[in-house]
């Protein structure tokens, strides 16, 4: 009887040895855990404060009362606002260089280009008074505006005309 008792505790520790030797060590858990794929290139602020502390450059934004939902920094040195007014989401872009940077790639069936306070800005939506898209460029910097809802031309200039250059 002593016998089966000390066989059976050692079966049991043996197991449990067993047991333990079978889990992953860290280094192997680190390595399945490894994202696949591209790391995410836009990074979410709380404050358009922090993002000062972070890009090369003072960017030049909208002062204006609407409420801001979100703020990212794309790729390093994109600065991304969204405000949000009656319902409608307004997305500020600004980055340095020339290039288009509102990330619309969709085709409109209005588009044309205007000049509101010296700048060329070119507006896009599906009507005159139903636009979606400004795109324009200052000195070193290029900017864009999009909106979820369709606004007037008054209401993009009001916008860029509250941005201090």
């Amino acid at each position: 009887m002593k016998k089966k008792k000390v066989f059976l505790s050692m079966l049991v520790m043996l197991s449990l040895a067993m047991m333990t030797g079978c889990g992953k060590s860290d280094a192997a858990a680190d390595e399945q855990e490894a994202p696949i794929g591209l790391p995410n290139p836009m990074v979410a602020y709380d404050s358009i404060d922090e993002v000062g502390a972070v890009l090369d450059y003072t960017p030049s934004i909208p002062e204006t009362a609407m409420a801001i939902k979100s703020v990212y920094i794309i790729d390093g040195d994109l600065l991304q606002i969204e405000y949000e007014d009656n319902g409608n989401i307004i997305t500020f872009r600004t980055a340095p260089g020339d290039a288009d940077i509102s990330g619309v790639y969709d085709t409109f069936s209005y588009k044309t280009d205007i000049d509101i306070s010296g700048k060329t800005v070119t507006i896009q939506g599906s009507e005159e008074n139903a636009l979606t898209l400004a795109v324009w460029k200052n000195k070193d910097f290029s900017y864009s505006l999009m909106f979820t809802n369709p606004v007037t031309l008054e209401t993009i200039s009001s916008i860029i005309n509250n941005i201090k250059f």
